[in-house]
């Protein structure tokens, strides 16, 4: 597998209920507080190197702002 950080521009093409809780996460503010980084470790992906690997998904929220995700996908209590 290879590990790929997302481009800051991309996260402005991800779904509005993705894309806003990207922006308000600590780690996005931080990452534009120091300039604006070529890329944003809020979105993560591991792909595979072949057909029978895994990809990997990670999305860095805000603690309250997980829940609006889970229960966008119907994963809250």
């Amino acid at each position: 597998m290879f590990f790929l950080f997302i481009r800051h521009h991309i996260i402005k093409n991800l779904s509005k209920p993705f894309r806003t809780r990207i922006k308000i996460s600590n780690l996005w503010r931080k990452e534009e507080e120091s300039g604006g980084l070529v890329v944003t470790n809020c979105l993560s992906i591991y792909m595979p190197e072949t057909l029978k690997e895994e990809a990997l998904f990670i999305l860095r929220v805000g603690h309250n702002n997980r829940w609006n995700i889970f229960n966008l996908f119907g994963l809250g209590t």
